[in-house]
């Protein structure tokens, strides 16, 4: 798995190279065209889209050790939490005071 990663790697790697060769931006003009502008950026998105699914297989190829979830804070019934939303601090007076 790892070798077909680095070789998807590599060739979009080329193919980025290869589109700036193409697109003369290697000559580092002053201004490209719109339809050159255009045709760029569509091949730099199939490219983006390819390098993103290599990231996605290079993720699920990691092992990793199952997340152990934090202690849950023990919540108060639907009828306390109402309760203490209509008395509120009345509530928290007389609990203090027992």
């Amino acid at each position: 798995m790892a070798a077909f990663i680095e070789q998807g790697l590599k060739a979009a790697q080329g193919a980025v190279l290869d589109v700036r060769a193409q697109a003369g931006l290697h000559l580092e003009p002053d201004s490209v065209s719109r339809r050159v502008r255009a045709r760029v950026r569509g091949r730099l998105k199939a490219i983006e889209t390819i390098v993103r699914r290599l990231i996605i297989l290079m993720a699920a190829a990691l092992d990793l050790p199952p997340l152990r979830s934090p202690p849950r804070a023990r919540r108060l019934p639907t009828r306390w939490r109402m309760l203490r939303t209509l008395l509120g601090p009345v509530m928290d007076q007389s609990i203090a005071s027992t």
